[in-house]
């Protein structure tokens, strides 16, 4: 096979709308905000456009669910519904946009800021001892989702990502709700600081 068509295979391939974790009412939620036209990316440097088709946007317009780690005014976190590894998550921002070449300041600042607790917290309740932080532009660079996302993806040393790529199958619904939850409830820990006495072993490590 060409070089690197395992990994596309993993990254050329859209997560399916992320399976339910919320109830009716919470999908209808006006928190779930539809945005406007005026938000959107017209074309880049890349000549990328917004595809306001995207399932990224059925789930921030509340017309798809998700399994949600995190939100804020700005950006979501959820399950990939196709995971590589356990864990394998992605964050977005809440504005229509096709790649970081979209992304003004302030929402870049936003978004990433949320990255390191959120890789943090995926670490922290997953056990691996590796991740993947991935993110493409444009379809040569085998991006097929075109509203801006972050992969995080855990590894645990099992095998290379040619393997991982040809193992991937749809997510398990049961597990995800026990992960999700989990990754919730860490993210919402209080930060300690670095170095602040907290016990030995992994109870003395940050979480966030």
């Amino acid at each position: 096979s060409k070089p690197g068509s395992a990994l596309q295979s993993f990254l050329g391939k859209a997560p399916a709308v992320p399976m339910a974790s919320r109830t009716a009412a919470e999908a209808a939620d006006p928190g779930d905000q539809v945005f406007s036209p005026a938000e959107a990316s017209d074309s880049n440097a890349l000549g990328v456009r917004y595809d306001p088709g995207n399932p990224f946007l059925r789930i921030l317009s509340g017309q798809a669910a998700a399994f949600k780690l995190l939100e804020t005014e700005h950006a979501l976190a959820f399950l990939d519904t196709m995971p590589m590894t356990r864990g394998h998550c992605l964050l977005i921002p809440k504005v229509r946009v096709a790649t970081v070449l979209d992304l003004d300041e302030a929402t870049t600042v936003a978004v990433l800021r949320e990255l390191p607790r959120l890789a943090r917290a995926v670490v922290e309740v997953t056990g691996c001892t590796g991740m993947h932080v991935l993110q493409n532009n444009g379809a040569e660079a085998m991006q097929t989702v075109f509203h801006v996302h972050f992969h995080l993806i855990p590894r645990y040393g099992e095998c290379s990502m040619s393997e991982l790529a040809a193992k991937r199958k749809p997510l398990n619904r049961e597990d995800a709700e026990t992960l999700a939850a989990e990754v919730r409830a860490c993210l919402a820990q209080p930060i300690r600081a670095a170095g602040s006495s907290g016990g030995g072993g992994a109870s003395g490590r940050s979480r966030l």
